[in-house]
């Protein structure tokens, strides 16, 4: 970045683009060059007891063939996990073996439904462009406060990265953490009605956040500032009362 920044006034431009081409590449590569590293994956098997719910809420999103994995979670942690992984032709929807054996057959189908919701729509695309761009904002207000501190008289890129470093960090905690944490709230409470429109069984994905909540310890309603800064999901109170169409019990 400060390499671009010494050489053009058009480097945030530069920037985005190496930044988003590399996020390009290893978003395509994860599945199926970086993750079996540490974890082994292999196709939803026929005989699951989850497979009949599961293969008909893909059918019903029309997109019967998305390539649905299933992976050792519990190798590294305890918690249940459902994400999309990849992009373009290396996208899938992977489960944790840890929400297979915790979860009912509604539970992993309502999973699964909400990870739909990000597939189709192309959330990780989306995200990576708006975790990028938070990124590039939060570069151009440190190079701008750094440009107006006095340094050092034979200061270059170089000598001047560790300043610009520290403002990155501090303009990244208070710009890039809240900005995109408001976005990523959005488009998980989109999913989560993709989900239901999919599976029409709001009891599941209630029992689901619950156990989820219980799980982390999570609390059912945080107050506005936690929310706001620090929540990445909409909180369970709410989730829950929109599958029930209930009021919002955290506003």
């Amino acid at each position: 970045v400060m390499w671009f920044v010494a050489r053009s006034r058009q480097w945030y431009l530069y920037t985005a683009a190496l930044l988003y081409g590399f996020g390009l590449l290893i978003l395509f590569a994860e599945p199926t060059l970086f993750a079996p590293m540490f974890n082994t994956f292999q196709p939803l098997p026929v005989t699951s007891p989850v497979y009949a719910r599961v293969h008909a809420v893909v059918v019903d999103a029309g997109i019967g063939n998305a390539g649905i994995y299933i992976t050792n979670d519990s190798k590294q942690s305890v918690a249940a996990n459902a994400y999309v992984s990849g992009v373009g032709p290396s996208k899938r929807i992977v489960i944790g073996d840890t929400l297979l054996r915790t979860a009912t057959p509604g539970e992993v189908a309502f999973t699964v439904a909400h990870e739909i919701g990000h597939y189709k729509n192309h959330d990780t695309l989306h995200g990576l462009f708006i975790a990028w761009l938070c990124f590039i904002f939060s570069s151009a207000i440190a190079v701008l406060i750094a440009d107006r501190i006095g340094f050092r008289s034979d200061d270059d890129p170089l000598a001047r990265l560790a300043l610009v470093g520290s403002l990155l960090l501090l303009a990244g905690l208070i710009t890039y953490v809240p900005l995109f944490n408001v976005y990523s709230r959005g488009i998980e409470a989109r999913a989560d009605r993709v989900a239901l429109a999919l599976t029409r069984d709001p009891a599941s994905g209630v029992r689901l956040f619950v156990r989820t909540a219980d799980d982390g310890m999570a609390l059912v309603c945080p107050s506005a500032a936690v929310r706001f800064y620090f929540y990445s999901h909409p909180p369970v109170g709410s989730r829950i009362a929109a599958l029930r169409g209930e009021p919002d019990p955290c506003r």
